[in-house]
């Protein structure tokens, strides 16, 4: 009762049947609009970056031989390298090429404003424009879910594939383990875990 009215908590990570789903409503129209909105989807749950990250990088900042990102100022002013990590539903450096090849002659940034669907030269999108093409898929998808929630879905499956903590904190930028696991990386479903030892030795 004390929560009724209130905004729900994002508090859980995305499943394969919600990406999945949220992905088919993004490849529905080609307009460039909805390639920026798919790509801010995919570069959100493959390489985990903030929003301020995001919203502030150039294409000066990636290289796309190694698919890596170079965050020059993150959080606490702090620079790392952050790979674009693919998966069975989504490729971001695909949809990334394309991007290039149709608008980095917009200027050097990779989010640039869009007015009436073109890309407006010279400048880039806010950590608030990305929350909003967040909402925007958000209504369109019927899928709950924040760009909070792209960061710790992507640092939960890293963990889960790959249990290397100083990996971790190089991807994520967190120095701190504590707040790491506490905010970011979440425990498995029983069901997922069932599924993820099927293969134990009895």
């Amino acid at each position: 009762k004390e929560n009724a009215g209130t905004q729900r908590r994002d508090t859980e990570n995305l499943s394969l049947v919600e990406i999945r789903k949220i992905q088919k409503f993004l490849m529905a129209n080609t307009r460039a609009i909805d390639v920026r909105n798919r790509l801010v989807f995919e570069l959100g749950l493959s390489t985990g970056l903030r929003r301020e990250e995001m919203a502030n990088l150039m294409w000066k900042d990636i290289n796309f031989d190694d698919e890596v990102i170079h965050v020059r100022h993150g959080k606490g002013d702090k620079e790392r390298y952050v790979a674009i990590i693919p998966g069975t539903t989504i490729n971001a450096i695909d949809t990334l090429t394309y991007w290039k090849m149709q608008f980095s002659s917009y200027g050097e940034y990779v989010f640039p404003p869009m007015y009436k669907g073109e890309p407006k030269e010279g400048r880039h999108l806010t950590a608030d424009s990305i929350g909003n093409i967040i909402e925007d898929i958000r209504s369109g998808s019927g899928i709950y879910f924040t760009h909070h929630t792209l960061r710790r879905t992507h640092l939960t499956e890293m963990y889960r594939v790959n249990k290397d903590i100083a990996e971790l904190r190089q991807q994520s930028g967190h120095s701190n383990i504590e707040t790491l696991f506490k905010h970011y990386v979440k425990g498995t479903s029983a069901a997922d875990r069932r599924e993820g030892w099927k293969k134990a030795r009895w």
